[in-house]
């Protein structure tokens, strides 16, 4: 099997389990989520579903396919891809984003399911904080380990990319992406200098 396969079978069967998890929740309710019908719907063994998510939350949500790609990281980190701070969020931002792809309709409904059942807001905010303590890192790769900007550009990181998920996800929403960056990172810039 080639790794190209071997990568496609993968985001095929992490993609049939967040199926899963959802359209059980929408079908039966939230109680009725769990590891076990899971499995049981995408045809596979709880070791599987565990070498994909740490817990039927973690299904659910589908928050990590807003992770950017390492160059996109690294050319972060450089002081790229333009130099200015704030837009340079915007493009880590949108690199996350752009790895949605496909996954753009399992987000949706995973924000859905955020704003109906404060049982998963809960799991929202824990991935908000390792985005968040992972933003710090790289941030302070950036500017310097003491640089007193790096919290604040670490807190500003998965908001962008939240904000921006929100909005596309909004009935007649501007599907272009790049688009819905620019304006979020467009109204951060007139809160943070008006």
């Amino acid at each position: 099997m080639t790794d190209g396969l071997r990568e496609r079978k993968k985001r095929e069967r992490r993609a049939a389990l967040i199926d899963a998890a959802q359209a059980i929740a929408g079908e039966r309710g939230l109680p009725e989520v769990t590891v076990e019908a899971i499995c049981a719907r995408a045809d596979v063994s709880p070791r599987t579903f565990f070498n994909y998510f740490g817990s039927k939350d973690e299904a659910l949500l589908a928050l990590d396919s807003f992770q950017p790609p390492p160059e996109a990281i690294e050319t972060f980190v450089a002081g790229g891809p333009t130099g200015r701070l704030l837009d340079d969020i915007g493009a880590l931002a949108l690199a996350g984003l752009e790895r949605v792809g496909e996954d753009r309709d399992r987000v949706r409904r995973a924000l859905h399911l955020i704003h109906t059942h404060p049982a998963l807001q809960a799991g929202h905010v824990r991935w908000m904080e390792r985005r968040r303590a992972e933003g710090l890192a790289l941030t302070r790769r950036r500017l310097g380990a003491e640089d007193p900007r790096a919290d604040v550009v670490a807190a500003l990181m998965p908001a962008v990319a939240l904000v921006t998920a929100e909005r596309m996800g909004r009935p007649g929403a501007d599907p272009d992406t790049a688009a819905q960056i620019r304006a979020t990172v467009a109204h951060l810039r007139d809160v943070l200098a008006p």
